[in-house]
Parts: C-alpha cells; sequence; structure tokens
C-alpha cells in the first residue's frame, strides 16, 4: 500500500510535463489532469500532518512532490493563455511557463515576464500559495527540528 502511495506522483509529474511539452489544445484533458492532480497535493499534505514522524526522507520526499505537481500546474495554466515575454509579445514556451512558475511561486518577481491580462488573477493565487507553502514548510521543519531536539534531550537524561 505504501508503494502506491508514492506512484501516483511521478505519474502526474510526468503527465503534466507531458502535457507542458506537447502541443495540444486539449482543454478538458488538461482540467481533468489538473483536478486529478490536487489529490496527491491534498493527500501529501493530510499525511504530513496527520503522521508527523521522525522519518525525514519521506518528509521531504513529499514537500518536494508538492512543489513540483503544483508548479508544474501553474505553469500548464500559463502555457493556456501565455504571458507576455520582455518585448511585450505573447509566449507560450514550456521552459518560460515553468521559469516563470518559480518566479511566482517565489515571489521574485524579476519584471522580465508578465502575466497576460486575463492570467493575473491566476499568478496571484500562486504567489500566495507560495507564501502559504514557505510558511507551512518552515513551520514543518521547525517542528521536526523540536521533536528531535526533544527526543535527543529524553534520550540524555535516561542515561
Amino acid at each position: 500500500m505504501k508503494l502506491f502511495q508514492y506512484l501516483y506522483t511521478p505519474f502526474f509529474v510526468l503527465s503534466l510535463l507531458l502535457f507542458l511539452f506537447l502541443d495540444t489544445n486539449n482543454n478538458l484533458l488538461f482540467y481533468t489532469l489538473s483536478a486529478l492532480s490536487f489529490y496527491p497535493i491534498i493527500s501529501i499534505i493530510w499525511k504530513i500532518y496527520s503522521n508527523f514522524d521522525n522519518n525525514i526522507n519521506l518528509f521531504i520526499y513529499d514537500l518536494i512532490s508538492t512543489l513540483i505537481i503544483s508548479l508544474l500546474v501553474f505553469a500548464n495554466l500559463y502555457k493556456m493563455n501565455g504571458i507576455l515575454d520582455p518585448s511585450g509579445q505573447i509566449t507560450k514556451e514550456p521552459i518560460d511557463m515553468i521559469y516563470f512558475s518559480i518566479v511566482t511561486w517565489t515571489t521574485l518577481g524579476y519584471g522580465d515576464f508578465q502575466p497576460t491580462e486575463s492570467m493575473r488573477i491566476t499568478a496571484s493565487i500562486e504567489a500566495m500559495l507560495g507564501y502559504i507553502y514557505n510558511a507551512l514548510f518552515l513551520g514543518l521543519c521547525a517542528g521536526w527540528l523540536l521533536i528531535k531536539y526533544q527526543t535527543n534531550l529524553n534520550n540524555k537524561t535516561m542515561k
């Protein structure tokens, strides 16, 4: 059962990458894939909070999986309508979409690419989710370190 829990993440990552790099306008397929990709995101977040144990490897895998899937979903959303490149032209290049998604998620805002008018709300939502994700990430890391510290402290006092 545990193996199945980690098989869907590579499936969604590969599916989103294929959809991003293939030149297709199948919006129904994309919307279905995007809706389904929220299942691993939500289940990973639920698993992190419900089974917060000392297994840092699974913890890191879950956080990175959630991040990659989220970035690729947004990159695919941007590809549907395009973004404005530095010259003001609309581009739909997959690498530019991934780059713009990362810059927006991290709220770096270099200014070289901009969302089109129809994608401004999407970019704002991605930036807010990036803030929330970073706060969750730091909180979970701090919680994990606190658990490790308390475990080490308890082991020392028992000796």
